[in-house]
């Protein structure tokens, strides 16, 4: 069985040789992790020793980076003599592992029964027979729309157009009712964060009209970035140039606002998260908030950790527990990609009345 052991500032990752396949000529153990962004890299490949078990220790600083359960995640895979790469399972014990990943406990804040819970909501999927499509909260949560806190005129939720889980009975009908309420909030104004992708017409993709005569208004923007840069690279000039971006789209286009990617997860939450902080809302209103969207029951889980983990990076570790709009607007002033006037227009336009 795969195995770690925490040992002051180290961890150390095993691989008994009972572990590996049997009759496998086994040329190398590798690691891929939250902490690798998922990648192979040769710091991170084991050694084996005389007996035929591999192992590895690095520093317990160079893998605090959580994955969507909230805390480090990892998986080793052992490469044969043809370069072909066989991932080994997981811990096995239940609360130990998430969707295939081995879980590293790094503290008990996390329990492991915590952890089988998020998981089996990962694994969740919830047909369309499960929503009340009379009901106002059931249509919001299909759509994964709901207004960012600290915000009367922004709000986030799923892409209007593209099929993400089209093998679910649920797809149809949760575009259909994210454009329904484009139109009943009134949006003015797009913010699409999941690049410029075409209709699939085999799909039976298509833009709303509505939809259109927002884009035909030129008020829609459209812009491409990633899972890593938001999450791992919150601090890069890149992530507030991002930012930036948003701002100066809001600063010059009509209230209210749609901000969105593929599942409304994970790159709209982190960009409506740091909208929410700079608009005032507290830490509690804005991880509740991204929490929302593992109620849509379509197989995903993100655990707030993973919010705090981006923020953390964003303001490279400082406390923003007492004032988090002032951490935050500091930021981005100190960053040189906004001034303090045009943060201070956005929130205004945001919190409209």
């Amino acid at each position: 069985m795969v195995q770690y052991k925490i040992q002051d500032k180290t961890v150390t990752f095993l691989c008994p040789k009972e572990a590996l396949p049997e009759g496998l000529q086994v040329q190398c153990v590798g690691l891929r992790g939250t902490f690798t962004a998922w990648q192979t890299d040769w710091r991170f490949m084991l050694k084996a020793d005389a007996q035929g078990n591999w192992s590895l220790t690095v520093l317990l600083s160079q893998v605090r980076i959580p994955g969507n359960s909230g805390l480090p995640e990892f998986v080793l895979y052992a490469e044969d003599n043809t370069g072909s790469k066989h991932f080994l399972p997981p811990d096995e014990r239940e609360g130990y592992h998430f969707l295939g990943n081995t879980v590293i406990m790094l503290d008990d804040t996390l329990s492991p029964k915590q952890i089988a819970q998020n998981e089996h909501l990962a694994l969740t999927i919830r047909p369309l027979a499960d929503y009340n499509l009379k009901d106002d909260a059931d249509c919001h949560t299909l759509a994964n729309m709901r207004r960012v806190p600290g915000t009367t005129q922004l709000w986030r939720g799923y892409h209007p157009y593209k099929k993400s889980r089209p093998q679910l009975d649920t797809e149809d009908a949760r575009l259909a009712m994210v454009n329904r309420l484009l139109e009943t909030h009134g949006i003015q104004s797009v913010i699409t964060l999941s690049g410029d992708e075409a209709c699939d017409m085999g799909l039976g993709e298509g833009l709303s009209p509505y939809l259109q005569r927002i884009r035909s208004q030129w008020n829609q923007m459209i812009t491409d970035t990633s899972y890593e840069t938001v999450y791992f690279c919150s601090d890069s000039t890149e992530f507030a140039k991002l930012i930036a971006s948003i701002i100066q789209f809001i600063n010059t286009r009509p209230a209210p606002y749609y901000i969105h990617c593929r599942l409304g997860s994970d790159r709209t939450g982190t960009t409506s998260a740091v909208l929410a902080a700079l608009c005032g809302a507290s830490w509690a209103e804005i991880a509740a908030d991204y929490q929302k969207t593992c109620r849509m029951g379509i197989q995903e889980f993100r655990d707030s950790r993973l919010l705090a983990y981006c923020f953390n990076t964003m303001l490279h570790g400082k406390d923003y527990g007492n004032d988090l709009q002032k951490a935050v607007t500091t930021h981005f002033i100190d960053s040189g990609v906004l001034t303090e006037r045009e943060i201070q227009q956005a929130v205004l336009r945001l919190k409209k009345n």
